[in-house]
């Protein structure tokens, strides 16, 4: 028979306790841990009313509700994006991968979208762009060159001589009054007929009689166009047409010179835009040309060339100074 020790869990408790208190303290400065995030644990078990055999040791239940000190806390939830204050244009960035989108923030002040341009000015033309366009001129006439050119054979080489028989021995400068009717094309142009008449004065020669002044005739078509139809622009002129001219003498006879087909005159001057109407423009103008045919006409009838034999025609010429106006008719803009 087996006796009992009750003095024996006395004994036992006591030696843990010894050997709880025999560890070595803290340094005395030395902060204390922090203590360690633990897990809810399940309720102890009571201990039991009446003392009995020695504890036996932990089993894995128990061991489950021991400190955990490595566990990492849980991520905080992203919040949602801010909303767009209203008024605004926030331009997302494109998020990088695993990130959040990103939004730009608004400029201070907002956005201000500027209006457009407003369209350029219509500009407003004085002059018509389409118009029946009349012109008149006056000025003076001044001709120079040959009437025609005359032949001299020489006798002993057989060459034959020329020698310009002058204009000028037939008539000189004088008066000149010019008439124009024609369109005006896209504002800048002009396509017109021309007509001018030269009151000329007496020539030089009493080859034929005594001169008493003569005149000239220009028929022709013309170009004309001005860098500014609207105020004051650069005038150019060109004409191609017919010219013929007479000498009158005392008695009645005269020298006739005709046959200059293509007779061209080129002018040049300043075009001022008076009103949307009417324009003025002062004009010089040269010409060159030829007569193929000179004849002095007798009064009472009957006729001799005057180019016959060795002859021929020559070149002549002349130079015009003026000014004219035109009026522009049913003009539309």
């Amino acid at each position: 028979m087996r006796a009992r020790l009750p003095w024996l869990p006395a004994s036992i408790a006591l030696l843990f306790s010894a050997i709880a208190s025999a560890q070595p303290a803290p340094p005395p400065h030395a902060p204390a841990p922090a203590p360690a995030p633990t897990r809810p644990s399940a309720p102890a078990p009571a201990p039991s009313p009446s003392p009995g055999p020695s504890p036996s040791p932990p089993t894995p239940a128990a061991s489950s509700q021991l400190p955990v000190f490595n566990a990492e806390p849980a991520p905080a939830p992203t919040p949602p994006p801010p909303a767009n204050p209203p008024g605004y244009y926030v331009e997302q960035v494109p998020p990088a991968p695993g990130q959040p989108p990103v939004y730009e923030p608004p400029p201070p002040g907002g956005i201000y979208e500027p209006p457009p341009p407003p369209p350029p000015p219509i500009p407003k033309h004085t002059a018509p762009r389409n118009a029946l366009w009349l012109g008149a001129r006056v000025g003076w006439f001044f001709p120079f060159g040959s009437a025609y050119a005359a032949g001299t054979p020489d006798p002993y080489s057989g060459v034959i001589y020329l020698h310009s028989v002058p204009w000028t021995d037939f008539v000189h400068s004088g008066p000149a009054l010019e008439l124009d009717a024609g369109v005006r094309l896209a504002r800048n142009y002009n396509i017109f007929g021309v007509w001018e008449r030269a009151f000329l004065t007496s020539g030089s020669s009493n080859l034929y009689g005594n001169p008493s002044g003569g005149d000239s005739d220009y028929f022709a078509l013309g170009l004309r166009a001005t860098s500014d139809a609207d105020r004051i622009g650069v005038l150019t002129e060109l004409s191609l047409g017919y010219r013929q001219a007479r000498a009158r003498y005392e008695g009645g006879d005269q020298v006739e010179m005709t046959g200059g087909i293509l007779e061209g005159r080129i002018g040049v001057g300043v075009d001022f835009r008076l009103s949307p109407l009417f324009s003025i423009a002062p004009i010089v103008a040269v010409g060159v040309g030829s007569f193929d045919r000179v004849q002095y006409v007798l009064d009472k009838g009957g006729s001799v060339d005057l180019i016959k034999g060795y002859d021929t025609a020559g070149s002549h010429g002349w130079v015009s100074v003026g000014v004219g106006g035109s009026v522009d008719l049913f003009g539309a803009q």
